[in-house]
């Protein structure tokens, strides 16, 4: 086990496993990082308000009824529509690299001790049919099942981070543009079954794009700090047993 050893007060020591510490770092982060964008989003009208006002007098067209107009309407629509849900969209996808690769990461670490888990991914292992079939939430939790002899996440977070997934993969293939989705027969259902019964995800009327809320954002926060912390409490369980069968037969 990797440990790290701790002087206290009492001069006693105590033992501080710092397995996946790294991802702990990222992961004690999220909140407030996400925190510190949405106090970001709340300052954004004001500031492009303030952007209409300065334009305006620097251009002289305080007088033009039809600039003033075009100024303070793109100022609220940027402040109040494009840059919070630019800012959102972008926050899902780090959030989804974040939750893959602490689960790929995780999985690496944990094969070290067992020679019978193959990698994820394993290009040996992908020639057969069943092994890289579906996206990638559907075969790491395949791998963690079959190979590392552990779940990847409770059965309550699968749909869920499934959800964000599909999302993440919208924005980042798609720039939130949610027509190439509807036109696929499972992606249109899937993403149907999103708008359902998730409140704070909805399409925006004219640009048919994705509009992630304050709350969804939160909550898909929220989700995958929580999955996480469950995923390194499994592999640091599964991870002791596999170096007590390496000592017992050492």
């Amino acid at each position: 086990m990797e440990t790290a050893k701790v002087n206290k007060a009492s001069d006693t020591m105590r033992i501080i496993d710092v397995r996946f510490s790294d991802i702990n770092h990222v992961v004690y982060a999220l909140d407030d990082y996400l925190l510190a964008l949405e106090a970001h989003i709340e300052t954004l009208p004001k500031y492009q308000s303030d952007i209409a006002h300065q334009r305006l007098t620097e251009g002289d067209l305080w007088e033009d009824e039809a600039e003033v107009s075009l100024a303070f309407q793109l100022s609220g629509h940027y402040g109040k529509d494009l840059f919070p849900r630019m800012i959102r969209n972008s926050f899902v996808v780090s959030l989804w690299s974040i939750y893959e690769g602490a689960a790929r990461n995780i999985s690496d670490f944990v094969q070290r001790h067992d020679a019978n888990a193959t990698k994820f991914d394993d290009p040996t292992q992908n020639a057969k049919p069943t092994n890289n079939s579906g996206n990638v939430l559907q075969r790491l939790r395949r791998h963690y099942k079959s190979e590392l002899i552990f779940n990847l996440c409770e059965a309550a977070d699968y749909e869920h981070l499934n959800d964000l997934l599909l999302l993440r993969n919208i924005i980042a293939h798609d720039n939130g543009s949610v027509e190439r989705t509807r036109r696929k027969a499972s992606g249109g259902k899937h993403l149907q079954r999103i708008l359902d019964r998730h409140d704070g995800v909805t399409i925006t009327r004219f640009e048919d794009s994705l509009d992630l809320n304050s709350a969804y954002v939160g909550r898909a926060c929220k989700l995958v700090t929580s999955s996480l912390e469950g995923l390194i409490d499994r592999a640091r369980i599964r991870d002791d047993a596999l170096i007590l069968m390496m000592k017992k037969t050492a």
